[in-house]
């Protein structure tokens, strides 16, 4: 493959997001890796024109990086979940709540005010469960909404 992926966020004062992007390299059920092409990953998120995360990745079929333990330690798929107006509590309260599942590499952080989780899975799926399970942690305490899934979620 040989592909471009980009996102751009743009926030007013006043605004939220919480959100995600997840990417799967290869068809690891039908066995097929990724070894051949790249794919360009950007995503950004402004507040009144100022960034406040901007991530760029490359990924090149057949690198390193695949199977190194500091990039994607041979799992296909990879992901990051980003929510705006987070804090350290909010930070904690993630860490000590989230059940992660098996087969999952999962860290957070955070920067500034945004919450930043990355994942890493043999599988998209196992990683949009886990995400979903954080989401449904986090948007009662940042948006005071309650955790409801969109029905397209269900699709």
């Amino acid at each position: 493959c040989n592909a471009r992926m980009s996102t751009r966020i743009d926030l007013g004062r006043a605004a939220s997001f919480i959100g995600w992007e997840i990417m799967c390299l290869g068809r690891p059920a039908s066995g097929e890796i990724f070894n051949h092409g790249n794919v360009r990953q950007h995503f950004e998120i402004w507040r009144d024109k100022v960034p406040l995360v901007i991530d760029r990745t490359k990924f090149c079929g057949g690198s390193e990086l695949l199977d190194a333990k500091w990039g994607m330690q041979g799992f296909a798929a990879t992901a990051t979940l980003l929510a705006t107006g987070a804090n350290e509590e909010l930070l904690k309260y993630v860490r000590e709540n989230i059940s992660v599942q098996q087969k999952l590499r999962l860290s957070t952080t955070l920067i500034e005010d945004v919450l930043i989780v990355r994942a890493l899975a043999d599988q998209a799926e196992i990683i949009r469960n886990q995400f979903i399970q954080i989401w449904q942690l986090i948007r009662p305490k940042l948006l005071v909404r309650q955790a409801c899934k969109p029905r397209i979620w269900a699709t």
